[in-house]
């Protein structure tokens, strides 16, 4: 990752993380046959900590709660009504 001399810790740290992130979910994507390149984006949470945010389609999503052991995905979630 070229040009990262006026980061700091944290921002490398947050970049390191959402690239290594990037390439396992890939990896992740590709031994199941799913479409499509993860959107994983680094940036610095309100406490200070190196974070990410993730970005998936509802296909890959969807797989992705299946293959961490959800047994029921029905779709969005509703508030009860009152």
């Amino acid at each position: 990752m070229p040009h990262q001399h006026h980061l700091s810790d944290r921002d490398r740290e947050a970049l390191h993380l959402a690239h290594d992130l990037r390439i396992r979910m890939a990896e992740w994507m590709s031994d199941r046959g799913l479409a499509g390149t993860p959107v994983v984006s680094p940036y610095i949470d309100p406490s200070g900590l190196p974070s990410v945010l993730v970005q998936l389609n509802s296909y890959v999503a969807r797989a992705m709660v299946l293959s961490l052991g959800e047994t029921s995905v029905t779709g969005p979630r509703r508030s009860p009504t009152r």
